[in-house]
């Protein structure tokens, strides 16, 4: 049965000097969504009432020009900073001071650029169908071409009248959803609000095709659907090299563009499972999920041992406490290297083919915030004929040990994007037909600073020091 969007408790907020109608509703978490072209918040019907039995509390606002909200005529009015200022307006009014942000279709183009300008404001992002910016202006030719409408609302005044001319012809069947149609005929049809509803793709055509990469620093979610005729799969996939804290991709099939209405239960259901509190920034269990699915397959490992890798990897992530962590590797070279897929281009020594990895794989640590905080080749002592280099002789194993690396990770979910990432696909050969490897997690008791902050307090004490030796010369003498 459809819910009734009129029983809906709403409120009047004046932001910006206008009217914004906002529906709110139910109690808890604060869960703000926002819709799109050519939507106004009636999209989400689906979706509030689950959210309030949930424990939510539901926030669902008309946007500038839409809906109930109020009509803003001037277009430079409709421009990407003036929208998130609207939402911000919206969390202040209401006394929120973070938000869960789920967006869709131009919500979330405004809900990108809200996580990625306030990210203080933003618990996690939740986006539908549109893709990191970015990755949008990198989506290939594919994307440009359906984006073609995007051109046609460039068309001021002709684009109004072509759009309703017999009764509505052009406009429907570019939207290409008889069932939602009424409902937009009724909205768009008054006076200014088709107009409204183009300004936010005139005023923010530089969107459509700058390669911002601004890197997300929450944690975020990316839906698609495979009958998506507006937006290609790869910019929304893509959208992950620009996540820090985390990404998850979901992909629900058999419905259009508009899968909160077309595919509702299935939608639902992920969304309730990524709405769900990881605090601190932990790993939850579907971020897990995700990263393991990315690593079957790639371990130069039998069936078997794989599996129990990967399930003890999977309980360990699991388990996160959002701490940094300090990933012991011990090391034992082969006398020759062991070659495994994938790994035709190593060559050397086992010693030059883990130096080798080494070397590549410090850069993609540093960009994680990662980095080694001891490497050494072991050493020990010759009794006799052997040399033992567990001088204790207590863990079996050690005296097999060459070399020991320590490396800081600032959470787990780093590890997970560093072994996950297919750029470390193509350099972990090196490492694998080399040595086996022993990775033991530490719990530190003694937490290392991380250098860049005392690397900037030094910095900042050495130009202090040099400000005031400067004034100090330039005093005069009394």
């Amino acid at each position: 049965m459809e819910p009734d969007v009129e029983q809906f408790r709403r409120q009047q907020l004046i932001i910006d000097g206008l009217a914004f109608n906002v529906i709110v509703e139910g109690s808890g978490p604060d869960v703000l969504l926002v819709h799109g072209f050519p939507d106004d918040h009636t999209v989400w019907r689906r979706q509030i009432p689950v959210l309030v039995a949930a424990g939510y509390r539901v926030i669902a606002p008309d946007t500038r020009g839409c809906g109930d909200s109020a009509l803003d005529p001037a277009l430079e009015h409709y421009r990407i900073e003036r929208l998130v200022a609207d939402l911000i307006g919206v969390l202040d009014a209401l006394g929120v001071a973070k938000v869960r942000l789920v967006g869709h279709d131009w919500g979330a183009v405004q809900a990108w650029q809200l996580a990625l300008r306030h990210p203080e404001r933003i618990d996690r992002l939740i986006v539908l169908s549109v893709g990191h910016p970015a990755a949008y202006a990198r989506g290939g030719l594919a994307q440009k071409l359906r984006g073609y409408y995007i051109w046609l609302m460039q068309l001021r005044g002709l684009m109004e009248f072509l759009a309703v001319r017999l009764d509505w012809y052009l406009f429907r069947q570019m939207a290409a959803f008889p069932a939602e149609f009424p409902r937009w005929r009724e909205r768009l049809g008054r006076p200014g609000r088709l107009t409204a509803g183009f300004n936010y793709y005139r005023a923010n055509l530089r969107l459509f095709w700058s390669r911002n990469d601004a890197r997300l620093t929450v944690p975020a979610v990316g839906v698609w659907s495979d009958g998506d005729r507006f937006l290609v799969e790869r910019q929304m996939r893509d959208s992950e090299r620009y996540c820090e804290a985390g990404w998850h991709y979901e992909r629900i099939e058999g419905c259009n563009h508009w899968l909160q209405l077309t595919a509702p239960e299935a939608f639902n259901r992920l969304l309730l499972k990524h709405l769900r509190p990881g605090g601190r920034g932990q790993l939850n269990a579907s971020e897990v999920d995700a990263y393991i699915e990315r690593l079957a397959g790639h371990l130069p490992a039998s069936a078997e041992e794989e599996a129990e890798f990967l399930r003890r990897l999977r309980g360990w992530g699991e388990a996160d406490d959002g701490q940094p962590v300090y990933m012991l590797n011990v090391m034992s070279y082969f006398a020759e290297l062991h070659h495994v897929p994938g790994d035709e281009a190593v060559r050397g020594t086992p010693a030059e083919a883990n130096a080798t990895y080494e070397r590549a794989v410090m850069p993609m640590l540093l960009r994680l915030g990662a980095f080694p905080v001891f490497a050494g080749q072991c050493s020990g002592v010759r009794i006799a004929t052997s040399w033992h280099k567990d001088i204790i002789g207590a863990v079996r194993g050690l005296d097999e040990c060459d070399r020991v690396l320590v490396v800081r990770y600032p959470n787990r979910r780093a590890f997970f994007r560093l072994i996950s990432d297919p750029g470390y696909f193509k350099i972990a050969p090196y490492k694998f037909a080399s040595l086996t490897l022993s990775l033991v997690p530490i719990e530190a008791q003694a937490n290392l600073p991380d250098p860049r902050w005392v690397a900037g307090a030094l910095l900042l004490c050495v130009a202090l020091a040099a400000g005031w030796w400067r004034a100090a010369r330039r005093a005069p003498a009394s």
